[in-house]
């Protein structure tokens, strides 16, 4: 019996596993098959076709080329003949047996010709394409859409995606199904539907922080770009791809994307998709420590981002570039730029980037020694974000908050921020968020006296930021390793973790202490500033989405200065795909 279950997990090889004898589910499917008439029995095979385990009435119309009452009539027949089972909320399952059979039957040389399934298979994917643009539209207000082809399918009726909860309620339902009809589309050849499809999914995944599958449909997009030899999605796919690599902490890999996608928008005279690549460069520069290589590319984008009108990238960039200026100790320049931020994205109507923006203001408020608007910022930020969401977003502004307030005397409530900054990184949150908010609670206990729980902290963030080269936190954590190390009796260990941390922020073009350089032949026009970690993540309302984040550390115990310069400063992120 351990071996029949063992074979019975491959669901082709179910089917021949329980055809021997009287096990034979085989011939009790082929029983209820023949007993359809013919145009059921083209149906049930049709659908069987269809990726995801459950589906809808329109997808399944779009499937079987015909509206939705005629798709609802033909699969309460097939309820009605046990073959397919009801699901709430509209939505219909094949039993993984059943459907093997449908599939298996429909590929017989007496099932459906190739073309008919391929024909099906098209339609599915163009309906996907109509269905993701409408719930973008909903989800990422602002984002530039894509006109779709004369394709198959995009004739079909879609669900009515009035109101965010719909958009986002049905784009959850459809994760599975989305996925895998981009991986259909891209075997079928459907190319420019792929592009497109992979495209309006990447939003969603941003928002739900499924950077892995995001990734994979950049892939997939890139592959089919560059069999179309299409200038234009070219460039987008590039873009969306680096945007990946951006989350997964893949940063060497996204600058080469994204200087491909600049290259590409020069030559065809897009300066939208130009300074979006810049945009991308500043923010994967940015985490590498090349802080002014970053600024340069911020504010070239933003420079071409003001002459198109692209207000929302615009936004974006001034974000990212926020989180640099913090970074280098330029904290009113910082302020500025987080301001005009906050105001784009009211402006725009997008609550999520406009939370970041506030972020970014606190990080700089704080640099600029006003604890008190700080802590206003972040209590705005936090009103505007919805934790079910992003909850990373909402981990770093509690991270940040327990800083600041911390640093007021307000200590029980503090506890209780970085507690529940930690629980919600913890499970699914990107790499760099982790690093940062670790770094932040980290140096939370360490003026709580807890010594070694935040040497704990420093080291797994260190751990996490070296993994990926993320230099920014990494001397963060090295710096904060040293302070515990010192506070526990080992100045050995403090002093070569101090002189690591060193090293890293002489690399980035910052002093030991973590404040800009200057120039040669000039000086620093800023006060010396605090730096410390934060990111902002990918998306849009979805876009997610892709927003920015950032972090501030240093904190007072009560009223009482620790003595030590504090470390501010933020992590940029790019909001939404391209």
């Amino acid at each position: 019996m351990r071996d029949l279950v063992e074979r019975l997990r491959d669901e082709d090889a179910r089917l021949d596993e329980l055809t021997a004898g009287d096990r034979s589910v085989a011939v009790v499917l082929s029983l209820s098959f023949r007993a359809l008439a013919p145009g059921i029995r083209l149906a049930f095979q049709t659908l069987g076709l269809h990726p995801a385990r459950d589906f809808d009435v329109h997808s399944a119309a779009a499937l079987l080329g015909t509206g939705p009452r005629q798709a609802e009539t033909v699969l309460e027949q097939l309820v009605d003949a046990h073959l397919l089972q009801p699901h709430d909320c509209g939505f219909y399952a094949f039993h993984d047996l059943v459907r093997s059979f449908a599939r298996r039957t429909a590929g017989a040389p007496d099932g459906m010709a190739p073309d008919e399934r391929h024909a099906a298979l098209r339609r599915l994917v163009g309906y996907y394409c109509v269905a993701t643009d409408q719930a973008c539209e909903v989800l990422f207000p602002g984002r530039v859409p894509l006109p779709a082809g004369p394709w198959e399918g995009t004739d079909a009726r879609t669900p009515a995606l009035l109101n965010c909860d719909r958009a986002l309620a049905w784009f959850d339902q459809e994760h599975y199904a989305l996925l895998e009809t981009v991986v259909a589309g891209h075997r079928l050849g459907a190319h420019p539907q792929t592009v497109h499809l992979a495209r309006n999914t990447s939003f969603y995944l941003n928002l739900r922080g499924n950077f892995e599958d995001f990734h994979r449909m950049g892939t997939l997009a890139l592959a089919s770009a560059r069999v179309l030899a299409d200038p234009k999605g070219l460039r987008i796919s590039l873009s969306n791809l680096a945007v990946a690599d951006w989350k997964l902490g893949r940063f060497g890999e996204g600058i080469r994307m994204a200087q491909e996608g600049l290259e590409i928008a020069r030559r065809i005279g897009d300066p939208a998709g130009e300074g979006f690549c810049l945009d991308l460069l500043g923010l994967l520069h940015s985490a590498l420590g090349h802080l002014a290589q970053a600024r340069r590319n911020l504010e070239q984008g933003i420079r071409l981002h003001r002459s198109t009108g692209y207000d929302r990238q615009l936004a974006e960039a001034l974000s990212n570039l926020s989180t640099v200026q913090s970074w280098q100790g330029c904290h009113e320049e910082a302020a500025a730029s987080a301001e005009e931020a906050i105001r784009l994205n009211r402006k725009l109507d997008i609550p999520e980037h406009e939370a970041v923006a506030y972020t970014d203001l606190a990080v700089a408020r704080m640099g600029l020694d006003d604890p008190a608007g700080a802590l206003d910022c972040l209590r705005r930020a936090r009103e505007l974000l919805d934790g079910t969401r992003m909850p990373e977003n909402v981990a770093l502004v509690l991270a940040l908050s327990a800083a600041v307030r911390q640093r007021c005397g307000d200590g029980e409530r503090a506890r209780q921020d970085a507690e529940r900054a930690l629980s919600l990184v913890g499970c699914k949150a990107t790499v760099l968020r982790q690093a940062a908010v670790e770094n932040i609670v980290g140096r939370f206990h360490h003026h709580r006296g807890e010594h070694r729980r935040a040497r704990e902290l420093h080291e797994r963030a260190c751990e996490r930021a070296l993994s990926i080269e993320y230099r920014m936190e990494a001397a963060r954590a090295l710096h904060g390793m040293a302070e515990a190390e010192e506070a526990l009796g080992d100045p050995v260990r403090a002093a070569r973790r101090r002189r690591q941390a060193e090293e890293l922020f002489t690399l980035m073009g910052l002093t030991p202490d973590g404040t800009r350089r200057a120039e040669p032949g000039g000086s620093v026009p800023h006060q010396p500033g605090p730096l410390v970690a934060g990111d902002h993540p990918v998306a849009g309302a979805a876009a997610g989405g892709v927003r920015g984040e950032t972090v501030a550390d240093g904190e007072r115990r009560g009223e009482e200065e620790t003595g030590e310069s504090e470390r501010q400063g933020g992590e940029p992120d790019h909001g939404v795909p391209s």
